[in-house]
């Protein structure tokens, strides 16, 4: 709120001996000092759109809201009427100048009141199509959209105020503000945001039927994780402004001859967000005109708590040199560091598979990612390869296939909160060498693909938790790896994550942090999307690419369903939703070929 202290207006309008190379005039526009009249042409800002760094419009708006438009706020800043009237006058001229220079190169204009600085232009002019004016970058382009449309508004709530006053300006003779003109411009413009503009999205996050699918913004990522940290519950960052870009062709983006997926300027920001909340307070003030669509399937629960000890695996299995890969993840999830930490692989093959060292395992890559991102060597890698020996598990011998099953540890120390850790594990046969097995670096003939925890699971009571099998790792991949419920991990001999073969896992007690089939889940391998659900209720599995179409939708009853992707001429990142009873209960970004 106003101090009403006389200095604070004496240094931003009238002070003549601040150290600022003041350029004073005697014009409308040209304040008679203070910070308002500096060597950079005062508050003029020369061709660049309102944004976190110009700042001039919400100045301009501020004074004359604040302390200009009524007479006794002026008197209790220490200025008479005549001082307020030239002041209205300069600070008018340079928002009439300001939208000026942000015209668009086009024939569509209205023309403001001239009189005062003379050497500039008095028209606005706009694209006629999609009402939008001049940026000095595509990058980003609806942030400074939203600045120029706050400059709209603001001059239009200035502008209805004079002409509801019948304030007369000493050089500015006209009267004809076009307040309504201009009040409509901006209007228009919000519109374009909300969904008016060349592909039917809404730009503004949460409002309007659709909004971009994969927002660059930390807490708000569709996946729920931002690269390698901890996972959260996806929240859509309502209100946020969708950066987006330019439906102009002098800008170089052509809509007609791009897909959605090049428009990757999906960046939300705190200043956009500022200016459109700016915005839209001008517009609402006096009579709401937008209102904010409710979601009627939106998930309300509370979001998932976080175990004091939680983690989860997840695994590819990739090929090199003709030998099988295992690429396996671990991740803390806890709010505190993990020690003891040990992952069960479990595998089969026979006592004589172990002993001949026919399958055998060895570290390849070994790499951590601590809560902000970055990655470094292990330091425990010796402790990792040193331990990779197999170990039999009681009562678990197949007698038609003569295997045992085995699970191989992989010891990986401690990790610290929100931290993860990648190892590569190869499978591979050797020779016996005093003892110990060397590798040959030959491929194995058994195939780990089929072992216990990397192959498709159904539900039962022993596997309570369908799987739909480890899938290929592709170098081009851009969604992470699945959990892998069937691969263990034990903290200081506790169990945290897995369900294993026999009664490996019989010690499960209190809470258990992995995706339990009640809480439904979504699974790509290769060209085959899984669901598994609970059994209550219709469900349908909609796919929509990132504009928010719908390429296939399928309704069924009961816990599970398979959809082939193959069929979709669609290729690039896909979204797939799980509605239960019309609610959304799981989502899904994954890439389809």
């Amino acid at each position: 709120m106003p101090t009403s202290k006389e200095e604070y207006l004496n240094d931003a309008l009238q002070a003549k001996d601040l150290d600022t190379k003041q350029s004073f005039g005697d014009c409308a526009g040209c304040f008679n000092g203070g910070w308002f009249a500096t060597e950079k042409q005062g508050m003029l800002k020369n061709t660049r759109p309102t944004n976190w760094e110009n700042s001039h419009a919400y100045a301009l708006y501020a004074l004359y809201k604040l302390i200009l438009s009524d007479s006794n706020k002026a008197i209790n800043f220490g200025l008479t009427e005549d001082e307020r009237i030239a002041a209205i006058e300069d600070c008018i001229e340079n928002m009439i100048v300001n939208l000026s220079d942000m015209s668009y190169s086009g024939t569509t204009s209205i023309s403001l009141p001239e009189g005062g600085l003379v050497a500039k232009t008095h028209n606005v002019s706009y694209n006629p199509i999609w009402f939008t004016m001049f940026t000095d970058q595509t990058w980003s382009y609806n942030r400074y959209q939203i600045g120029n449309i706050f400059e709209v508004l603001a001059y239009a709530d200035v502008a209805f105020d004079l002409e509801k006053q019948g304030i007369q300006l000493p050089n500015i003779s006209s009267s004809d503000w076009k307040a309504d003109e201009m009040f409509q411009l901006g209007v228009n413009q919000l519109n374009y945001m909300l969904g008016v503009n060349p592909w039917d999205v809404s730009f503004i996050y949460g409002v309007g039927d659709k909004n971009d699918n994969h927002p660059h913004h930390r807490a708000s990522n569709p996946e729920g994780r931002n690269a390698a940290f901890i996972e959260y519950k996806y929240v859509t960052p309502v209100g946020a402004l969708y950066a987006g870009t330019t439906p102009d062709n002098e800008n170089s983006i052509v809509p007609s001859s791009m897909s959605w997926m090049e428009y990757m300027q999906s960046e939300a920001s705190l200043d956009a967000s500022a200016m459109l909340l700016s915005a839209l307070s001008i517009v609402s003030n006096g009579g709401s005109k937008y209102y904010e669509k409710k979601c009627e399937s939106c998930n309300t629960e509370d979001p998932t708590p976080i175990p004091e000890n939680s983690a989860y695996a997840s695994t590819f299995l990739y090929t090199f040199s003709e030998m099988d890969y295992l690429q396996l993840k671990i991740q803390n999830t806890s709010f505190k560091k993990l020690d003891s930490v040990v992952a069960y692989f479990y595998f089969e093959a026979s006592e004589e598979d172990i002993d001949q060292c026919n399958i055998m395992f060895s570290l390849d890559i070994c790499q951590t990612v601590d809560l902000v991102g970055f990655n470094k060597d292990c330091s425990n890698a010796d402790l990792i390869r040193s331990n990779l020996l197999p170990e039999k598990v009681d009562e678990s011998y197949n007698k038609e296939n003569k295997t045992y099953t085995w699970a191989l540890p992989i010891v990986i120390d401690s990790l610290s909160l929100g931290s993860s850790i990648r190892v590569d594990i190869v499978a591979s046969s050797g020779t016996k060498i005093e003892n110990k097995c060397l590798t040959y670096n030959i491929p194995t003939e058994v195939d780990i693909s089929k072992s216990w925890s990397l192959t498709e699971h159904s539900i039962t009571d022993k596997e309570p938790i369908y799987y739909a099998g480890v899938p290929n790792w592709d170098k081009d991949e851009v969604t992470p790896a699945p959990k892998a419920p069937y691969i263990v991990i034990r903290s200081k001999a506790g169990l945290l994550w897995g369900y294993g073969p026999f009664d490996t896992t019989n010690d499960r007690v209190g809470i258990f942090y992995m995706p339990i089939a009640s809480k439904a889940l979504i699974q790509v391998n290769s060209n085959r999307l899984f669901v598994e659900a609970e059994a209550n209720g219709s469900k349908t599995v909609k796919i929509f690419d990132l504009l928010g179409n719908e390429l296939l939708s399928k309704t069924f009853e009961g816990s599970s369903t398979e959809i082939n992707l193959a069929p979709l001429a669609h290729r690039g990142t896909l979204v797939a939703r799980l509605m239960t009873n019309g609610k959304l209960t799981a989502t899904k970004a994954f890439k389809s070929r």
